[in-house]
């Protein structure tokens, strides 16, 4: 693909993507709005757990289309998820979404290919996390990379069919290591509609506060393996 073609693509797909979503937020502004009060989430809730299996069905998709469009931040989602379902059915929303949207990720990456990935990735996004080649740490590093709060893993997961791994431990490691986020998100979204603030902001904090130690320690851990594979280069 030529670099004009490249570019075309890109300035498109952004167009297309944004667009959307600037669109939808206009358009459901009001909505958003609305749930600073407790009793529109309440009324969320209660709307949700009206309309049934549909209502179960919308949950799944909508956490599903947020991982394979993965620019969606994943905790807001799962925030909704709580607030309509509480911490245990949320959860179980969230796990099968993401199980069904990783799955499409990877396939609709392994399908394109990773060059044509590429173009919608940052020049230094793939030695952002070269290190995972490294055959022997591969398990650990993937964990660590999606247990992070933060960290953009839904986009990492179109890197995932360069790695040295089976599609199905990838999915597992991956998807383990969602969990904790999933479930500190759906708490604080469950005591969110009860009106119990303080729960929900030390759940909040707390799950911050382990996300910051996380984050500098899978810095370092990158940086040193960064820094080991040039001095073996050299």
């Amino acid at each position: 693909m030529s670099e004009k073609t490249a570019t075309i693509t890109k300035i498109v797909a952004f167009v297309i993507v944004f667009g959307t979503l600037i669109g939808l937020f206009i358009a459901y502004f009001d909505f958003f709005y609305s749930l600073l009060e407790v009793v529109n989430r309440q009324a969320l809730r209660d709307r949700m757990l009206g309309m049934g299996i549909w209502g179960y069905g919308l949950a799944f998709l909508i956490q599903f289309t947020q991982v394979v469009i993965s620019i969606l931040p994943g905790e807001v989602v799962e925030l909704f998820l709580g607030m309509a379902y509480g911490p245990f059915i949320g959860l179980i929303i969230a796990v099968l979404g993401v199980l069904a949207g990783t799955s499409v990720a990877y396939y609709l990456a392994k399908w394109v290919g990773i060059p044509f990935v590429k173009l919608f990735l940052k020049k230094n996004y793939f030695e952002k996390y070269a290190f995972l080649q490294d055959e022997k740490k591969m398990a650990l590093g993937i964990f660590i990379v999606y247990l992070v709060v933060g960290l953009p893993v839904d986009t990492a997961t179109y890197f995932a069919p360069t790695l040295k791994i089976k599609f199905g431990k990838f999915l597992l490691l991956s998807t383990l290591a969602r969990i904790p986020k999933i479930i500190s998100s759906t708490i604080v979204g469950h005591y969110l509609v009860e009106d119990n603030l303080l729960v929900s902001l030390i759940v909040f904090f707390g799950t911050a506060l382990l996300s910051v130690i996380a984050v500098i320690i899978f810095r370092f851990v990158s940086r040193r393996k960064q820094q080991k594979a040039s001095i073996d280069k050299a």
